[in-house]
């Protein structure tokens, strides 16, 4: 392997394997640039190398009760625990095959001083002015900070203040879809690198599938009677129930012993007996 820098240095390192470590975008684009600096004949035709790019979607499904907003937060509030914030999941027993992975969380519209101070010294130091802070907006900060820290290191939760509005969120995997994808671009960043394009959408399917998702977990859901915060489901086609991605890109990379996978099951690109990925887009 050979690394140039801008300044027209090089550096060549030789060694019995080489691995990509690189995450799912970053990786599937250093193998489709090896691809095309030897004329596409380095890996099997059928590898779909940048396909099924794929992630975990969310979307709202229901509304805690105004009501019940306090029940809410004492059940299910984040936790601490040996040093780290947990958080509850409601998931189904049953595990279909043809169902994708799948979860629901109750999630709080924490609204607290003293986050909106901290976010405001930060805005406050990249400006390099601390003019815009004012005397009671801080005095506010110190007390929402306090209380943030009372409830952590006293009470081992996380504080949420009365009343605060909460929903269920489900957070399901996508079905894969070849159309996802990253390629190659035409322009190149200024390492003169092509740059990495990314084709990502949600499908008819995946919409399906939180629609059936959503029905079957609100008809789950325990009732008032036994404990649980009542639940106001949100209309599939309001805005909150967008489905959006979470940032934990995969399946670029995807590892099978198929025509179709990129690396085999020992994370071997396939075509080569020394490059392996080791990154989400295995998965």
């Amino acid at each position: 392997v050979e690394a140039i820098s801008l300044g027209g240095r090089s550096l060549r390192v030789s060694a019995k394997s080489f691995v990509v470590a690189a995450g799912a975008i970053e990786s599937a684009r250093i193998l489709l640039e090896i691809d095309q600096s030897t004329g596409e004949r380095m890996f099997p035709r059928s590898a779909r190398i940048g396909h099924y790019l794929s992630d975990h979607l969310s979307c709202a499904i229901a509304e805690v009760h105004p009501e019940d907003r306090n029940q809410a937060a004492r059940l299910f509030g984040p936790i601490f625990s040996k040093g780290r914030m947990r958080s509850f999941r409601f998931i189904e027993s049953s595990n279909e095959p043809l169902v994708p992975r799948h979860f629901a969380h109750c999630i709080f519209d924490i609204q607290n001083t003293g986050f909106r101070l901290v976010k405001d010294i930060l805005f406050a130091l990249q400006s390099r002015s601390l003019k815009d802070l004012r005397l009671l907006n801080v005095i506010d900060g110190i007390s929402g900070l306090s209380r943030l820290a009372y409830n952590r290191f006293i009470k081992s939760s996380l504080y949420i203040p009365a009343h605060t509005p909460a929903k269920l969120q489900l957070d399901i995997e996508q079905t894969p879809d070849t159309g996802n994808r990253v390629h190659l671009g035409e322009k190149a960043d200024r390492w003169g690198r092509p740059v990495a394009v990314v084709h990502w959408r949600v499908n008819e399917i995946d919409y399906k599938n939180i629609q059936l998702l959503s029905q079957r977990l609100l008809l789950k859901w325990p009732g008032h009677s036994l404990g649980f915060p009542r639940l106001l489901p949100i209309d599939m086609g309001d805005t909150q129930t967008k489905p959006h991605d979470a940032y934990h890109p995969v399946g670029t990379c995807r590892m099978g012993s198929d025509n179709e996978a990129v690396v085999d099951l020992g994370l071997r690109v396939r075509g080569t007996q020394n490059l392996y990925v080791l990154s989400t887009g295995l998965l």
